[in-house]
C-alpha cells in the first residue's frame, strides 16, 4: 500500500518542495515516486493544494501509521480532483483496516471509472468484491466491462476462474484454467491456481455423491497439470 513500491527520491523531492514547485501530474498518469517519513509531512503541507499533494500526504501519513489522517488526506485529494489512486487507497483502507468490504467495493467502482485500462485496479476491485462474496458481480464485470485486451491478462483470468468456481459455473472455470492458461506474474509457492483446482473438483465429486476427500486424495484423482502447479515441492 500503495501497490507500487514506495521510493525515497529524497534529493529530487526536497528540491521541488523547497522551491514550491511540486509538480501535479495528470490524474490518469501512474504515480512512480513516493517519499516516506515524518520529516516530509510539514514540507508537503506547504505545497500548493492539489489532488497530488493530498494523495502524497495520505501515503506518508499511512506509512507513519496514521491511518485515519491518511484517510482524510485521500478524501481531500478526491475533493480537489477525482482520481483513481485516492479512490483505490480509500478502498484498501476500508477493506484491510476498517473491515468494510462493501464501502471498499464502492470506492473501487469509482477507481475503475476514472481509469479502466490499468490491470492492478481491476485486481483490487475483484479483491474487494470477493471480500463481500461478490463473485457473480465479478463474472459480470469480466465478461462485459473489462477492456478486451485486459481480459487476456492471466491474473484477471485467474480471478474470473475463481469467481466461476464459487458459483454453479465451476465447469466453465475448469475450461478457463485448461485452455492455454498463462499467468506470467504467478510466483512459486502461490496457491491461487491449486486452490481453484481443488474447489472445482470438490464440487465435481460432490455431484457424484463423493464428499470428505482431503487435498491429496483429490490430487490423486485429478492431478494438477504441471504447467499450473506453482506449489513449493
Amino acid at each position: 500500500f500503495p501497490k507500487e513500491s514506495i521510493q525515497d527520491d529524497e534529493a529530487e523531492w526536497l528540491e521541488l518542495l523547497q522551491s514550491g514547485k511540486m509538480i501535479t501530474p495528470d490524474t490518469r498518469s501512474r504515480i512512480k515516486s513516493y517519499v516516506k517519513g515524518e520529516k516530509w509531512i510539514e514540507l508537503v503541507e506547504k505545497a500548493t493544494d492539489s489532488w497530488y499533494k493530498y494523495y502524497q500526504m495520505g501515503v506518508i501519513l499511512y506509512t507513519e501509521g496514521k491511518t485515519d489522517e491518511a484517510y482524510s488526506a485521500f478524501e481531500k485529494s478526491i475533493e480537489c480532483s477525482p482520481n483513481c489512486w485516492a479512490y483505490r487507497n480509500l478502498a484498501q483502507i476500508e477493506k484491510n483496516e476498517y473491515g468494510n468490504a462493501m464501502k471498499a467495493v464502492l470506492y473501487m467502482e469509482n477507481a475503475v471509472r476514472e481509469k479502466n485500462d490499468y490491470q492492478p485496479l481491476w485486481v483490487n476491485y475483484a479483491e474487494a468484491l470477493f471480500a463481500n462474496n461478490g463473485y457473480e458481480k465479478w463474472i459480470e464485470l469480466y465478461e462485459n466491462e473489462i477492456p478486451e485486451d485486459l481480459m487476456k491478462n492471466g491474473r484477471l483470468k485467474m480471478l474470473y476462474a475463481l469467481a466461476l468456481s464459487k458459483t454453479d459455473l465451476y465447469m466453465k472455470a475448469l475450461e478457463v484454467l485448461t485452455d492455454n492458461f498463462v499467468m506470467p506474474d504467478i510466483k512459486e509457492g502461490e496457491f491461487s491456481i491449486s486452490h481453484i483446482w481443488l474447489e472445482i473438483h470438490r464440487k465435481m465429486l460432490s455431484e457424484k455423491g463423493i464428499n470428505g476427500l482431503n487435498d491429496s486424495e483429490i490430487y490423486e484423482k485429478y492431478p494438477l497439470p504441471y504447467e499450473l502447479d506453482y506449489r513449493m515441492h
